[in-house]
C-alpha cells in the first residue's frame, strides 16, 4: 500500500475512520488460522490501521472490522465464497474506486 494514505491521513483525519492497530503476533496467528498468505504491504497496513473507512465510499476490510457493519474480512469471504468465489481469492476492499 502506498505511503500516500498515511500521508492523506494526517493531514485529512475526518476522512479516515481506521479500526485501531492489530497486534503482530495476533496477526500472523489469525492469517495461519485462515490458511491466507497476503502482500507484505497489506500486513503492515493491517497491522498499522486494522482496516476502516476512507472516505465516504471506500471500505477496507480486515481483521478488526466489524461484523455487523459488514467491515469483518473473514465474514466478508466466507459469503463470497459461499456464493462461488475461489477459495485462494482475498477480498479486502470494497468501494467505488478512483
Amino acid at each position: 500500500m502506498s505511503r500516500q494514505i498515511f500521508s492523506d491521513t494526517e493531514a485529512r483525519p475526518d476522512l479516515f475512520l481506521w479500526n485501531g492497530s492489530v497486534n503482530h503476533s495476533f496477526l500472523k496467528e489469525w492469517l495461519a488460522e485462515n490458511h491466507w498468505q497476503i502482500p507484505d504491504d497489506l500486513f503492515s497496513f493491517w497491522q498499522k490501521t486494522g482496516g476502516g473507512d476512507i472516505y465516504e465510499t471506500e471500505t477496507i476490510f480486515g481483521p478488526a472490522g466489524d461484523a455487523d457493519l459488514g467491515e469483518d474480512v473473514l465474514e466478508i469471504n466466507e459469503e463470497l465464497q459461499n456464493r462461488g468465489m475461489p477459495e485462494e481469492f482475498l477480498v479486502f476492499h470494497q468501494g467505488t474506486g478512483g
